[in-house]
């Protein structure tokens, strides 16, 4: 990802999260424009940092899901999510889990697919916690992270700063721009 574009894209972002938000029927208001129907490669899509959480304890980033290229792509599952540990300079892979304790998925929903659209914004969260284990007084933190959507390739290695301090998790993909659907 190019880090002069990625103002654009968080911006992008914020006003597709902002218009769904506040006019629930905007595909209804029409388009000149036709999204193409062809299907969609790893370019056509970008993964941006939203917002973060925290509470108890525990953390949380949103990464959002944009379609720049106004493509209709529909993913369904896990991300594959690598972050890369500063202490042990090594990567560790995410576990997947439906939810956590600040987002995914409610209790007894399924994996549903998600369809992005030029106006929809789908999103994933990843969650940890910063409570040494045991003796420890301190964690090492998560310094960059690598994403990829279910079925591609790596599309994001984005920049974090999260502490470490047990293992990293990541919910399914779901509509919307809060990673949470409970």
């Amino acid at each position: 990802m190019r880090h002069s574009h990625l103002g654009n894209r968080i911006a992008l972002a914020t006003i597709l999260t902002v218009a769904i938000s506040l006019t629930p029927t905007l595909s209804s208001l029409g388009s000149s424009a036709t999204p193409r129907t062809s299907p969609c490669e790893p370019g056509d899509t970008e993964i941006v940092m939203g917002p973060g959480g925290a509470g108890l304890g525990h953390w949380s980033i949103t990464l959002l899901l944009v379609d720049p290229g106004a493509r209709t792509c529909t993913f369904k599952g896990y991300p594959t999510v690598r972050a890369f540990v500063s202490l042990t300079r090594h990567w560790v892979a995410a576990r997947r889990t439906p939810s956590g304790y600040l987002g995914g998925l409610g209790s007894g929903q399924t994996i549903m697919p998600v369809t992005l659209t030029f106006d929809t914004v789908a999103s994933f969260m990843i969650e940890g916690t910063d409570v040494p284990v045991g003796n420890a007084r301190s964690c090492p933190h998560y310094v960059r992270l690598v994403a990829a959507l279910p079925g591609w390739h790596p599309t994001a290695n984005l920049p974090i700063d999260a502490p470490a301090c047990s293992t990293l998790q990541v919910h399914p993909l779901v509509i919307g721009p809060t990673g949470d659907q409970r």
